[in-house]
């Protein structure tokens, strides 16, 4: 299966429903979930009905869309061979950061990172993520406000960590 061309098609049917494909988890081997992860798009167009529904995200309506276009594809079994159930939601408020453009959307947001350190262990740091080049992200680590940079490549896990008050 290619990766790419699955990435390439489900990006296809969550444009179509005027959405954004935020990321995809595929499964190893032949079972298991193939989790697709949907945002809403900026700056789109929306009848008087959405503008209210707009405020709370990805309703369930869209991600039901979304899996039913998914499963209703001919070549799903070219795509993701094998026996796979398919999730398809929001990514949440404490969304998982992997790739650079979910770096730049969660600029100035409270992040929870877990990076390797020098000696190969690793530290987990928080802070808000102030920037984020092709291979770097700058952050301001709480409790020092010390401004930090750290390769992209460094990074273990990120994922956004907001704070319920």
């Amino acid at each position: 299966m290619s990766h790419s061309k699955l990435w390439e098609t489900v990006d296809g049917i969550v444009k179509a429903e005027g959405l954004e494909l935020f990321d995809i988890e595929v499964p190893s081997g032949n079972a298991g979930t193939l989790k697709v992860f949907i945002s809403r798009s900026a700056g789109r167009e929306e009848s008087e009905s959405e503008s209210e529904a707009k405020s709370s995200g990805v309703q369930l309506h869209h991600c039901t869309a979304v899996a039913k276009k998914i499963l209703d594809l001919e070549n799903i079994e070219q795509l993701l061979p094998g026996e796979h159930l398919i999730e398809v939601s929001s990514p949440g408020i404490n969304r998982k950061l992997s790739r650079p453009e979910h770096f730049r959307g969660a600029i100035g947001e409270r992040v929870r990172l877990k990076i390797r350190g020098n000696d190969g262990k690793n530290r987990v740091v928080f802070g808000t993520l102030r920037a984020c080049t092709a291979d770097t992200l700058s952050f301001e680590e709480e409790g020092t406000q010390a401004a930090q940079e750290v390769a992209l490549s460094e990074v273990q896990q990120a994922r956004v960590d907001f704070v319920f008050e």
